[in-house]
């Protein structure tokens, strides 16, 4: 298939049009996809989630860190990882990095979709905007693609983007 997306380049996060495209067409994906998922697809679980804090926990532990608000936010996760499964419920790439988007013009192709899972939207939108320094950008034009009026979704939206945040960090 790539060699058919040879004049396609790989999203740069130095190029603010493309990642905002880029949050855009996963967010767009994300509504479409919105409750649609086949039941054969993997979907993640409040243990999948615990399974990444708990081995960062460990992480923490064996290195002997005694940082406690690095096992604040452990806690902090585990109080509220419900909000990474129930929902709304899509369709994420599960590894939506730039590495993973290639661009055209207008045009954006999400590749390598083999950690394709059922999970909430957010999870991939965390991927994209690690490290990025323009991120409250993504996030609008993600939120704007995703829901008609994303100003009613805002506060659930924001505390699972975190969560899911969280996850890819302790991942």
């Amino acid at each position: 298939i790539l060699e058919f997306l040879s004049d396609y380049k790989s999203v740069s996060k130095n190029n603010q049009v493309e990642m905002g495209q880029a949050a855009a067409v996963i967010g767009t994906i994300h509504r479409q996809l919105e409750g649609k998922i086949p039941p054969f697809v993997k979907q993640y679980s409040k243990s999948f989630f615990l399974h990444w804090m708990n081995t960062f926990k460990e992480i923490l532990e064996e290195a002997e860190v005694e940082e406690s608000w690095l096992f604040n936010l452990c806690n902090y996760f585990n109080e509220y990882v419900d909000l990474l499964v129930e929902g709304p419920l899509t369709l994420v790439h599960g590894e939506y990095y730039i590495k993973n988007i290639l661009v055209k013009k207008e045009h954006v192709c999400p590749i390598d979709w083999e950690s394709a899972a059922c999970s909430v939207g957010e999870i991939d939108l965390a991927a994209l905007i690690d490290n990025y320094p323009d991120a409250e950008y993504c996030i609008e034009r993600y939120a704007e693609a995703r829901w008609p009026n994303p100003h009613l979704f805002l506060k659930a939206f924001n505390q699972r983007l975190l969560l899911a945040r969280m996850y890819f960090y302790f991942r």
